[in-house]
């Protein structure tokens, strides 16, 4: 699995539909990414991921960059910086 690419695999499950293939074909999905060391989450926890994110800001102090917000604490930036040419 290409990770650089990134995404997102959202499924949608009814308690209704449990006992079906569905749920079967869910849960052999689900098997399958844990093999990729993929994420697993609740809609409520992207959801909420989601609304932190939109209050969170990046800002320049003291020339680096700094997220700040709800949940920043658990987030993280990568820089780059390109070499000047001489």
């Amino acid at each position: 699995m290409d990770r650089s690419i990134g995404g997102m695999i959202l499924t949608l499950t009814h308690p209704d539909y449990s006992a079906r293939p569905l749920s079967r074909a869910v849960r052999a999905l689900l098997k399958r990414l844990a093999e990729y060391d993929a994420c697993a989450r609740f809609q409520s926890e992207v959801a909420q991921w989601w609304r932190q994110r939109d209050q969170m800001s990046l800002s320049i102090e003291a020339g680096s960059p700094v997220i700040a917000g709800p949940g920043s604490e658990r987030q993280s930036l990568v820089v780059f910086r390109r070499k000047r040419s001489q």
